[in-house]
């Protein structure tokens, strides 16, 4: 930075300005284009702004010198899939790279936020939280409309809330990234007894259960005891603790009966159980798609299974989804990166308070992609996963 001159210091600074506001506008741009796409009006507004988002941190990290080492190889794994995927005849390149994109944006989104923070530290997180804060607000109000009759419903009629997104399992990731973010950030700041942390606590329970995806309840009612465990500051809280905690699980049991029994969850649960037993409940018949793309993907030889298949083939479990769309190669580049996000919070754990938090984060992510799908390659989820990773990189004297 010192290297710039003048001029170019407003630009990177304008660029800066604009690249934070949109991403303070993340949800908010995903509602409107879930409002278009349910009326059956197809705009792509979300993928433009994304797009427009990717290439302006692109940008500014040419400027600046920093991430061009990232940027090349962003370059050349793209190039390398379209210079494979030239021999297929009538390959769908578009539906590959929107597919491809939600991975390079999480990756761009990582690097410049990393070396967007390197310069006043402290004014720096008190923008992410602002960003974090912003869309959580927006995420939840969107939820909670199903109460006063606005927004569309999860599943097919008057079966969960899902606001004016456009895909519930997306907003899954989401939860279990904003969650124990917010929990954590508040009870830190106040207290765990403080009525703002018991308030958020509520209000993230009532909103996992009106979404009804069995993802976002499970990771938001562990982030609950995980994060209140974490804040505990002496071993006699920790009994006080637990002993509320068998309560507050009651509670919720209860509570959480009477929300997705009114919402039909229950019947749409009991119908996959009676069906397909537990596993039919917990993947939804995944593990048939997979052996469905499976054979295909074994008799393209050795080729597809290197390179992958390419054209947005889901199973809706992302380890799958890498490796049917980006063969082994794929599976190696996406999941070293994720790995290497959880090394940097375990490394970071003694010296960074948020270390702790995001490590947990991310294994939840990690588990809960092999499990349901719509987190690696969410474009909803990703700059988010992106912008919680940059936490632990923050030295604690600058976290307020």
């Amino acid at each position: 930075m010192k290297s710039c001159n003048v001029v170019e210091r407003m630009v990177i600074g304008r660029i800066n300005f604009f690249i934070i506001n949109m991403f303070y506008m993340l949800l908010f741009v995903d509602c409107i284009n879930g409002y278009f796409l349910e009326k059956g009006i197809v705009l792509p507004i979300s993928q433009f702004f994304k797009i427009t988002l990717f290439f302006l941190m692109a940008f500014e990290m040419i400027l600046v010198n920093r991430g061009k080492l990232i940027l090349w190889g962003i370059s050349f794994y793209s190039t390398f899939i379209i210079f494979f995927f030239s021999f297929s005849v009538g390959f769908l390149y578009s539906l590959t790279f929107t597919h491809l994109f939600k991975f390079l944006l999480l990756v761009c989104s990582f690097f410049y936020l990393k070396n967007f923070i390197s310069d006043n530290p402290h004014l720096k997180y008190g923008q992410l939280m602002k960003i974090l804060k912003i869309n959580s607000y927006v995420l939840i109000v969107n939820i909670l409309l199903v109460l006063i009759g606005l927004g569309n419903s999860s599943y097919g009629e008057d079966i969960g809330s899902k606001g004016y997104f456009y895909a519930p399992n997306e907003l899954s990731g989401l939860f279990a990234i904003l969650c124990p973010c917010m929990l954590f950030y508040v009870g830190r700041k106040y207290s765990l007894s403080s009525f703002k942390y018991c308030f958020i606590l509520g209000v993230f329970l009532v909103s996992v259960f009106l979404l009804g995806t069995k993802s976002s309840i499970i990771s938001c009612t562990i982030s609950i005891f995980f994060i209140s465990g974490l804040l505990v500051k002496s071993k006699r809280n920790y009994i006080r603790l637990y002993l509320l905690g068998f309560v507050i699980a009651f509670v919720i049991i209860f509570i959480g009966y009477l929300f997705l029994d009114s919402f039909g969850f229950w019947d749409r649960w009991a119908f996959f159980y009676d069906k397909g037993g537990l596993q039919l409940l917990l993947l939804s018949g995944r593990e048939e798609y997979w052996l469905e793309e499976k054979s295909e993907l074994l008799d393209g030889g050795i080729g597809n299974i290197i390179m992958g298949l390419g054209e947005a083939r889901t199973v809706e479990m992302d380890m799958f989804d890498a490796f049917l769309n980006y063969g082994i190669v794929g599976l190696i580049v996406v999941y070293s990166f994720f790995f290497f996000l959880l090394y940097k919070a375990y490394h970071y754990r003694l010296i960074n308070s948020w270390a702790r938090v995001i490590f947990f984060i991310d294994v939840m992510l990690l588990i809960a992609s092999s499990l349901s799908g719509h987190i690696i390659f969410s474009g909803m989820a990703g700059p988010f996963i992106a912008l919680v990773n940059v936490l632990v990189l923050i030295p604690n004297k600058y976290i307020a």
